[in-house]
């Protein structure tokens, strides 16, 4: 009994010669010298099955240590290419060996992206979903990049682009390492990321070729070692409602809160609230409101309002303790209320209503967007090391 034991090749180009050695073994597993073995190719994809590539010499006797080498020329055509040794036995039974290998092109234009998720499944365009992560997490995304009939595209050139800025414009956090390279002969590419020191939705666009065709990786980088718990009530309700959240639960100190979902409702806060994180707001021309009434809600981090979000702060209602909330396009109003979180204004506007003073108590910086009084008599009252900039 003989069986052919093959040395398996790795991807090549389209139109390669490849050398490719068989070794022929008895079934003690010793060598079988002075043996012919007959080859033949086939191709698995359809428009190359005529087309199978050619082998030299067609047949040929082992050596004295039972090895045969022939050399191999794979098609023009990618795909997936086979070459078969056959060996006839004495008892007239045939053994068979195969060697696979994946034929691509170089300069085949990208069909598309894919991205390695954390379960290790390629998901093939669309995004990939990583868990919330503390801010500036650092760690490894692949991609490969593949041609119409789904084969790997080696030595390709590829680049990526670093957008957190959730629909804001002019914002943008976290890096990437490198921001250009080539694939590697699997169509594979992994790459250093850095997500940024704001929460909201991190996103790293990878782009292949003339079509620049992408694949969005979304993070939160703002978010905890907790959840990401997101709003999932279209009509709005209270904050402590659970059946509203995502999660079936209310977001406590160690998640972030999302409050993203399209729609116009508002959120209604009545009771004290402490969380990590906060996301309010999404450029698709919905409205979405965070309503503080009575109640001191706290920021654990920090928080972003994009636009369609707005925090309306009521009289008797609190903002603050150790984050900043960065306003990138949404609305602050306050009512007659006290505000005591870092603030940053990038664009959108801050509102004072009423009448009575309001009681700014941590720095506020303001590098865009509007600052708007409702009343002339209102009153803004700096307590502790308040300062504006």
């Amino acid at each position: 009994m003989y069986e052919c034991v093959p040395k398996f090749s790795q991807p090549v180009e389209l139109g390669s010669a490849i050398p490719v050695m068989f070794r022929v073994l008895n079934a003690d597993s010793l060598v079988v010298p002075d043996v012919r073995v007959r080859f033949s190719t086939w191709a698995s994809v359809p428009d190359s099955i005529n087309h199978p590539g050619t082998v030299v010499p067609q047949e040929a006797a082992t050596d004295s240590a039972g090895i045969v080498t022939v050399t191999w020329t794979v098609d023009t055509l990618t795909g997936m290419y086979a070459l078969e040794a056959e060996v006839e036995q004495p008892d007239g039974n045939r053994l068979h060996g195969t060697v696979f290998v994946l034929v691509y092109d170089p300069d085949a234009a990208p069909a598309a992206v894919q991205c390695l998720d954390p379960s290790g499944t390629w998901e093939y365009g669309g995004s990939c979903a990583y868990p919330a992560l503390p801010p500036q997490s650092t760690f490894d995304v692949t991609f490969r990049v593949v041609d119409n009939l789904g084969l790997p595209i080696a030595e390709t050139p590829v680049r990526f682009h670093v957008d957190t800025t959730a629909g804001e414009a002019g914002v943008q956090d976290g890096t990437v390492n490198p921001d250009s390279a080539l694939t590697d002969s699997l169509g594979t590419i992994t790459a250093l990321w850095t997500i940024g020191q704001y929460p909201g939705t991190n996103r790293l666009v990878v782009s292949a070729g003339s079509r620049s065709i992408g694949v969005t990786v979304a993070g939160f980088g703002d978010s905890a070692v907790g959840t990401v718990v997101s709003w999932a009530n279209p009509a709005g309700g209270s904050w402590h409602d659970s059946t509203s959240w995502d999660v079936g639960r209310v977001p406590g100190p160690l998640d972030t809160a999302l409050i993203t979902l399209s729609g116009t409702y508002t959120v209604s806060v009545t009771d004290s609230v402490l969380v990590y994180g906060l996301e309010l707001g999404a450029p698709d021309g919905s409205s979405r409101t965070l309503t503080i009434d009575q109640a001191l809600f706290e920021l654990e981090w920090a928080g972003v309002v994009h636009p369609g979000g707005t925090v309306t702060v009521n009289r008797g209602a609190a903002v603050g303790v150790s984050g900043q909330l960065r306003v990138a396009g949404g609305e602050i109003r306050l009512s007659e209320a006290v505000w005591r979180l870092p603030t940053l204004l990038q664009s959108g506007a801050l509102f004072f209503e009423g009448s009575a003073p309001h009681r700014l108590g941590s720095p506020f910086t303001a590098t865009g967007g509007d600052v708007i009084w409702r009343n002339a008599d209102t009153l803004l009252v700096l307590e502790d090391s308040a300062t504006i900039a």
